[in-house]
This record gives structure tokens, C-alpha cells and sequence, in this order.
């Protein structure tokens, strides 16, 4: 067992509350002590890796031919848009409500994954889930589909233009020694969050990967791997859904932090 030093204020919210929140010193601080015990990093990210659900994952590429992407949104054509997630997104006319408008769906709970490839100095992301192809018509996006595959519809349906994102296996290798990363990122004004975790998950439970494009490679599916141009910012960490419970929650925590670490000593 681990004992954290907790504030007087915090053992006020453990008496009251039967919980608290710990400071980002604190979980750094805990992180440390794990690693005092000799375990590698890779080893401990491995170790407290979250289960189920898996990590999310949200991957902005920003480059002129994105941006020209993004002139063909109906809104927003200044805020860009993922162009792969984990899980999957897509637009679907049924979802469209007044707390929705953008008819986003969010197809299941997240499978990503994260390891630490120490020999080639790799960051790898893998899992089921989104790839942007095009601002397309509403009536030609996809509309049926099942866990593994997506059919684009025939009919008659919305003429507005919507992000369009196919269900694919995705893979992501980031070079660690040309890796920035920054914890609990605030949200970028920039960047459209429509289609992706919101920016408070990872504000509250996330964190940021920026390095260039030719520092990282994708894999979509059965394509050939590509190496990405531009900047990159890679958002990764659970969703802001508020089920985990406290445990949980702490064991993400600090495999975020601990993954933070082994990026910080590149």
C-alpha cells in the first residue's frame, strides 16, 4: 500500500465525503514513489494501464490542405477538426436534437491502447476507431453500420455538409525523442471538439502530444502506414462521462502522469 500525505483541507473531505481530490503534485509525487520501487516506466505504464474503458484518443493534423478541408464545414471553418479518433464519431440525422445539433454519435465505449516500444524509442496508440474522410452531404454519409464495417446510403436524405469519419483499426508510432507533452491541457479555440471526447475530459483526465508530422507514422485499417506533415497534437485520456469509480479514477490518474514522465525524459 502507498500512503499519500493529504492537506488538512482534503481530510475534511475525506471525513465528510469519504473521498477527496488529489493534487497534480501529489499524484507526481506518488508516481515516484512506484518508481523508487525499481519497476522501468514502461513496465508501471503497462501495470496501470486503464482497461475498460480503454484510452481515447483525439489527433489533430494542421496543415494547409486541412485547413482547406475545413473550409467546406457549414460551421466553424477556423476550428479543426480530428482527423482520427478513438473511439468512432460519426453524424447520424436520428441524433440530431436540441442538446444535440450536430447529431454526433459515439459508437461504444473506447478499446485503445498505449504501450512503450523502448527499443525503436515509440509511443504506439492502437484501437478501433475513426478516420475523416471529407466534409460530405448529410444524405451520402454513412448511416448503417455495425462494429466492424460501415455501408454509405442510397437514399434521398440531408443535403448539408457533415464531417464524414469511417470505422476503422487505427495505429499510431510517435517518435518519443521528439515528443512535447503537457498535462491536463486546456481547450484550443482552434481546434473543433465536435466530433471527439469533449475538451473537460481531457482537460480533467488527459493529455497533450505535440511533435511534428514527420515524427509520426499511421496505419488506417488494411492502408499502407503514411508519415503525417504538419503539426500534430495528440489528445489522449478517458472521457468525462463521471461513472469510474474513485479507484479507478486514481489508477488513471496515475498512469497519465507516469506516462507523462517517460515522455519528459526523452
Amino acid at each position: 500500500m502507498i500512503e499519500v500525505p493529504l492537506t488538512p483541507e482534503q481530510r475534511i473531505d475525506i471525513d465528510d465525503r469519504g473521498k477527496t481530490k488529489l493534487h497534480h503534485s501529489q499524484l507526481v509525487q506518488l508516481v515516484q514513489v512506484i518508481l523508487a520501487r525499481g519497476d522501468s516506466l514502461p513496465d508501471i505504464i503497462e501495470r496501470f494501464h486503464p482497461r475498460e474503458p480503454g484510452v481515447c484518443m483525439s489527433l489533430f493534423v494542421i496543415n494547409d490542405d486541412t485547413w482547406k478541408l475545413m473550409e467546406k464545414k457549414e460551421k466553424n471553418p477556423e476550428r479543426m477538426l480530428p482527423m482520427t479518433t478513438i473511439p468512432w464519431f460519426l453524424w447520424e440525422e436520428k441524433a440530431e436534437s436540441p442538446s444535440n445539433p450536430c447529431g454526433v454519435t459515439r459508437f461504444g465505449p473506447s478499446d485503445g491502447k498505449i504501450r512503450v516500444d523502448s527499443k525503436n524509442s515509440l509511443l504506439v496508440i492502437s484501437g478501433n476507431g475513426g478516420d475523416f474522410s471529407g466534409i460530405v452531404e448529410g444524405r451520402i454519409t454513412q448511416t448503417e453500420y455495425s462494429r466492424w464495417r460501415a455501408v454509405a446510403s442510397e437514399f434521398p436524405g440531408h443535403m448539408k455538409p457533415v464531417p464524414r469519419y469511417e470505422s476503422q483499426s487505427v495505429a499510431v508510432s510517435i517518435s518519443i525523442d521528439q515528443l512535447d507533452a503537457d498535462m491536463y491541457p486546456r481547450p484550443q479555440k482552434e481546434l473543433d471538439y465536435t466530433f471527439c471526447e469533449t475538451p473537460r475530459a481531457y482537460f480533467e483526465h488527459g493529455l497533450l502530444l505535440r511533435t511534428d508530422g514527420s515524427n509520426v507514422r499511421l496505419r488506417i485499417g488494411n492502408r499502407r502506414e503514411s508519415q503525417l506533415r504538419g503539426e500534430v497534437r495528440i489528445f489522449i485520456g478517458g472521457s468525462d462521462s463521471g461513472t469510474e469509480a474513485s479507484d479507478d479514477l486514481l489508477t488513471r490518474h496515475v498512469w497519465l502522469n507516469t506516462l507523462h514522465k517517460a515522455v519528459a525524459l526523452k
